[in-house]
């Protein structure tokens, strides 16, 4: 089959060109039941998903609903799976808030950095009293990435606490995109 302009996308997945994500669809019916069952799949992609997905229907959840989706959600942070975990975490950051904050600062040691680097960029919107100790301690990561993630949510927080430490990955962190996003972050901290 030659790929053209009358190729539709049911035939590019069905040659694994595309992942059909049938949570989307479940969200657009406001089925909250089927992505709650999807929550559960025993395919990690569809878990992860489901997962994502969830906090959009959150309001039109009922309070069984929302009991269950909260047992999803914390399943999801003990998977196997680090698109679960990680997908877990952003579900119930975005469900609970700062209720979250002690699964969120644990998620900052998870093994896998994608876990760890997503963690990172989404507590730069917590509490400042609370997040800024492990965004500081974030700084010492061995992955690149997630040192970046934790200047660039330090600096969103505005903590001063953390000028040493920026100052120091300005100046001899080995990736140049951390020491890049360090100046800006004190630049930032000292305008703002």
């Amino acid at each position: 089959m030659a790929f053209g302009s009358s190729q539709t996308q049911d035939d590019l997945t069905a040659m694994g060109l595309f992942k059909r994500n049938p949570a989307k669809q479940l969200v657009k019916d406001g089925d909250v039941d089927g992505l709650l069952a999807l929550a559960t799949s025993n395919d990690e992609s569809t878990r992860a998903d489901a997962l994502n997905a969830m906090p959009i229907l959150i309001e039109a959840m009922s309070p069984q609903q929302l009991a269950t989706a909260r047992d999803a959600v914390r399943c999801g942070l003990a998977d196997a799976n680090c698109d679960v975990r990680a997908q877990a975490l952003f579900a119930l950051w975005e469900m609970e808030g700062g209720d979250a904050i002690d699964h969120m600062i644990e998620g900052l040691r998870d093994p896998d950095a994608g876990v760890r680097l997503l963690v990172a960029a989404m507590l730069g919107a917590g509490d400042p009293t609370v997040v800024s100790d492990p965004l500081i301690s974030s700084l010492r990561d061995a992955k690149g990435v997630v040192r970046q993630a934790a200047v660039e949510s330090l600096a969103a927080l505005g903590e001063s606490r953390a000028e040493p430490y920026l100052s120091k990955l300005a100046s001899d962190d080995p990736d140049e995109m951390v020491r890049g996003a360090a100046r800006k972050a004190l630049a930032q901290m000292r305008i703002g």
